[in-house]
């Protein structure tokens, strides 16, 4: 299941963001529209050029991307804590 925190919940505008379902393909060999396709849009969304729907799976792959980079921090943390155990558990010659 994924996390739905993370996604996309304001637009640059400050309007609200909502998941939408493409009802009908927009161009015929466009698959990002292909009925059924997920995306994000605008609570506020015309046709202006300063609205966009967003293709769901971008949204998607942002929360992996931040997600990487926080299990990649984690992962440091614990190495430098490895380190630190180490070098305080090591016998001291006196």
């Amino acid at each position: 299941m994924l996390n739905m925190e993370f996604l996309p919940v304001a637009h640059s505008c400050g309007g609200e963001i909502k998941t939408d379902v493409s009802p009908n393909p927009k161009y015929r060999h466009d698959f990002v529209t292909f009925p059924g396709s997920r995306y994000f849009t605008c609570k506020n969304y015309e046709d202006d050029g300063m609205h966009f729907r967003q293709p769901w799976t971008f949204g998607v792959e942002d929360e992996v991307r931040r997600l990487r980079m926080e299990v990649n921090d984690m992962a440091e943390e614990i190495a430098k804590l490895k380190r630190l155990i180490t070098s305080t558990s090591r016998p001291r010659d006196c």
